[in-house]
């Protein structure tokens, strides 16, 4: 059996004491790095060696245009709500999704790989839970998974877009629920 490869620590300063949610890397760039934490969204230009946060808001999920490189479409999705960066995550945009509480228990979001001006995102607050849909650059409020429980959307909340189909997508609770969206 080979030796495993060399390996640098890369999770100290800044986030001793915090938890990741998620860690992306740039398919373009691998020195380019966002991470979501307990404590905020965070970049990295150097594969890690150093971090900047960027928002400080709890983020759980990030998904990144299938096109990658610093100009690609990138969303999070954090405490407050959804934001887009188009600029390597160095800033950040709120988007306007209806009806949307101010916070969130949980939300996840999915740009879709086949079609990348289709996203979505999924977000849980108060035991209410609500799925989005962005077409044409607008966001709608889409109707909920029959029978979806958000008892534990602090937990096992997840969302993502099949690879070959902009209207299928997963969306996580206790339970899977796949909605096929025309």
């Amino acid at each position: 059996m080979p030796p495993p490869p060399s390996a640098t620590s890369r999770c100290t300063a800044p986030f001793v004491g915090q938890g990741f949610h998620t860690l992306k890397v740039d398919r373009n760039d691998r020195n380019r790095l966002i991470g979501g934490t307990t404590h905020g969204l965070y970049v990295s230009t150097d594969a890690g060696a150093t971090w900047t946060r960027r928002r400080a808001q709890r983020t759980w999920a990030v998904s990144w245009s299938p096109s990658g490189g610093a100009s690609a479409e990138i969303l999070a999705a954090s405490g407050d709500g959804v934001f887009r960066s188009t600029d390597g995550g160095t800033t950040w945009t709120a988007q306007t999704l209806p009806s949307a509480p101010a916070q969130w228990d949980r939300l996840a979001v999915s740009i879709a790989p086949s079609s990348p001006t289709i996203a979505y995102a999924w977000g849980s607050r108060s035991g209410v839970a609500y799925l989005y849909r962005r077409a044409r650059g607008t966001w709608t409020r889409l109707t909920n998974p029959p029978g979806v429980n958000t008892n534990q959307a602090w937990y096992d909340w997840f969302l993502d877009t099949a690879p070959d189909n902009a209207n299928q997508i997963y969306c996580g609770a206790i339970e899977v629920h796949r909605g096929d969206l025309s």
